[in-house]
């Protein structure tokens, strides 16, 4: 009982719900749905139908999915987004082959480059020293990479954790002119088709899959998502293989049927609540000093479309890191928010969340601005290098490590992921050099206090 105890002291703590999953903890959302969780939790008997061979129910909610989203085919995840990236890449690629990912992709994708024995090469992009934030990808260069690269697949994240949102549209045209799959993980825009103030959908703009995370932007249960096929290039027959290969044999009905109330949620309520919540954002975010990141610094600095759902807090100018603005909101406001970095505090809003809960955290925001003291904090310069593949993903994944002090990495071959937060870009890949600058990087950012995965204790993991 003490693991079920905890999450109710947490739920009664987390009174304001500014993180996934987008149902914000809103019983009402789902009506009836939670007085009868136990009595749908069923397995395969009649009149539930099979995931793995829909052919009722289940079968009418995909289709309910694809007529929402406008999609060629639409299927029900209940293993997350990760079982759809890693079905999606491994069904439309053979082993050796060549794939373009963007480097700051999700670990679904990387695990992936594992599992299928693939040749990553990578989309570069760089971080803004202005907004101390990632840019959208750039075209350009993204054309020269991509052009006489035997490429399969393109792999990019749309939008991104921090809701930039790169130009998909031109992304999708150069990629299909070099005769290469377009795969979209929108798994921070499954609302997007719902709202006609932000940026359009993935599935609307040339992507072939598109993969999204109904828990984290929808009122969804954690761990629902959907995989929609977009176009005809996909090869159906091996994408349908790998989700039975991949998904659980146990899939939970319970899940599946907030996948069927979150829509319901939508076409009743949600589109008109997600309009006046973008209306609202915009109106307090020009009430209020330069504590919210606004959608024309994005625009004008970035160039770039962004998802204004992403709420990106910030008071570092005055000298406070988002890991403070995370520990004020907190208590005693009772604020709970999705991410925070030494930059930002980011606040995730859901067609779930109310007018009357936007300015609540706006109000409290504004409040801390007001009483807390400035201090001085030193620029941080954040680098992005490019470092010397020694070893394939899947021969480092493999081969035996060992843990060494990082004063004595330089020369060594990584055999973990390294990845500073912000910005949240890989550093060294498993199989890459560890080079005497990126020691010394390393060091610095220590002493800043920036969160290092990979890095625990000064130790880092290298191949023996």
């Amino acid at each position: 009982m003490k693991f079920y105890k905890e999450l109710l002291k947490t739920a009664k703590k987390d009174k304001f719900r500014y993180h996934m999953p987008g149902h914000k903890g809103k019983k009402e959302i789902f009506g009836d749905l939670g007085e009868n969780i136990v009595s749908i939790d069923f397995t395969e008997v009649e009149g539930t139908d099979n995931l793995h061979n829909p052919k009722t129910i289940i079968k009418d909610l995909q289709n309910r999915l694809s007529e929402i989203y406008d999609t060629k085919k639409s299927y029900i995840l209940i293993n997350g987004s990760t079982v759809g990236l890693q079905s999606a890449i491994l069904s439309q690629t053979s082993p050796k082959d060549k794939v373009l990912i963007q480097r700051d992709c999700h670990k679904a994708v990387y695990n992936s480059m594992f599992l299928g024995d693939l040749n990553p090469e990578y989309i570069w992009t760089n971080f803004n020293k202005e907004l101390y934030i990632k840019e959208p990808i750039d075209i350009e260069k993204f054309e020269k990479k991509i052009k006489n690269s035997d490429t399969k697949i393109v792999v990019v994240t749309y939008p991104t954790y921090y809701g930039i949102c790169s130009n998909i549209e031109k992304i999708a045209e150069i990629t299909h002119e070099n005769n290469a799959i377009l795969i979209v993980d929108e798994a921070h825009g499954a609302h997007l088709k719902f709202s006609n103030q932000l940026p359009q959908a993935a599935e609307e703009l040339g992507a072939d899959i598109v993969v999204q995370s109904l828990h984290k932007t929808l009122p969804a249960f954690t761990q629902t998502s959907a995989l929609h096929v977009c176009s005809d290039r996909v090869d159906i027959v091996r994408l349908e293989s790998f989700l039975k290969m991949l998904q659980s044999s146990s899939p939970s009905y319970v899940l599946m049927a907030s996948i069927d109330k979150a829509m319901d949620y939508m076409q009743e309520k949600g589109i008109e609540n997600i309009e006046a919540i973008v209306k609202e954002i915009r109106t307090l975010k020009n009430k209020t000093e330069n504590l919210f990141i606004k959608k024309e610094d994005i625009e004008e600095i970035l160039k770039c479309n962004y998802d204004e759902t992403k709420l990106l807090i910030s008071l570092y100018k005055k000298g406070i890191t988002g890991a403070e603005v995370e520990k004020r909101l907190r208590d005693p406001y009772g604020i709970f928010t999705e991410l925070w970095d030494i930059v930002y505090n980011l606040a995730y809003v859901s067609p779930a969340d109310s007018i009357e809960d936007i300015r609540y955290l706006f109000n409290s925001v504004e409040e801390i601005y007001q009483n807390i003291e400035a201090k001085d904090i030193s620029e941080i310069e954040f680098e992005i290098f490019k470092p010397e593949k020694k070893v394939s993903l899947k021969d480092a994944f493999y081969l035996d490590k060992r843990k060494i002090d990082i004063k004595e990495a330089a020369n060594k071959i990584s055999g973990d992921f390294i990845i500073p937060y912000p910005p949240g870009i890989p550093i060294i890949c498993p199989g890459e050099l560890i080079e005497n600058k990126h020691v010394k990087y390393f060091e610095k950012l220590i002493t800043e206090n920036i969160e290092i995965l990979g890095i625990e204790e000064n130790q880092i993991s290298i191949l023996k």
